[in-house]
């Protein structure tokens, strides 16, 4: 546990030392700046640097209060695939170039009992982790398992190779270039996911797509106690 949190101390370390660089940098050209128009494009780039650090932050929080249990479930009968057209909606407009589409089975389940906040955060950061990579498309497809619902998210990007696929939900994980982190998130999108799931008593995985990129496959029983 030491060790992981070393790790972990070391890791928020790297992820915070580039936005401050930046606040630094703008800080320094400000003192000499006498132009109104790059002063404000300074005073932008230390407003974006700051957010990103502050972004970093509310994850860090959202993921220690997950690890340690002390995330409490708020359950709700939850309209699953209202949810899932929601955040497909709001993702759309972040990722004009990519083709989202919902595909829910016959039996899918119309409602189930979770968290909804939680549900929607887990399901969020799946489909904008899918859009990253994607090239051309992302599927979301809802079904039932039994005594569980299965939300699975597809791209056709470059998938995850089978030697990384246990790494990719660990807190900011360095992998393969091909599925490396480009999209200035904070490194912490599936970890969370992942403490999401297991809060839940479910499961989270990843495979190969159809589609040829990454399959994400969360498993959640239907009905548990908080």
């Amino acid at each position: 546990m030491i060790s992981e949190q070393r790790e972990l101390l070391h890791a928020v370390a790297h992820e915070c030392r580039a936005p401050l660089a930046r606040v630094s940098f703008a800080l320094e050209m400000l003192e000499h700046s006498e132009s109104p128009g790059q002063r404000k494009q300074l005073s932008r780039d230390m407003e974006s640097a700051i957010g990103e650090i502050d972004g970093l932050v509310r994850e860090l929080l959202t993921y220690a209060r997950l690890q340690h249990g002390a995330q409490r479930l708020e359950l709700a009968e939850t309209d699953l695939t209202g949810a899932i057209e929601d955040v497909l909606t709001k993702t759309k407009t972040l990722y004009p170039t990519i083709a989202f589409r919902s595909v829910p089975a016959p039996d899918a389940p119309a409602k189930s009992l979770v968290d909804n906040r939680l549900f929607n955060r887990a399901l969020t950061n799946l489909v904008r982790n899918a859009a990253c990579f994607a090239q051309r498309s992302v599927e979301v497809s809802l079904s039932r398992r039994g005594d569980q619902f299965c939300l699975i998210v597809d791209d056709d990007g470059p998938g995850v190779p089978p030697e990384q696929r246990d790494r990719i939900f660990e807190p900011f994980a360095r992998l393969d270039p091909s599925r490396s982190r480009d999209s200035g998130g904070a490194g912490l999108g599936l970890a969370i996911v992942r403490g999401i799931s297991e809060r839940h008593g479910g499961e989270i995985s990843v495979d190969d797509s159809p589609l040829g990129g990454a399959r994400f496959t969360l498993s959640w029983p239907l009905r548990q106690a908080a």
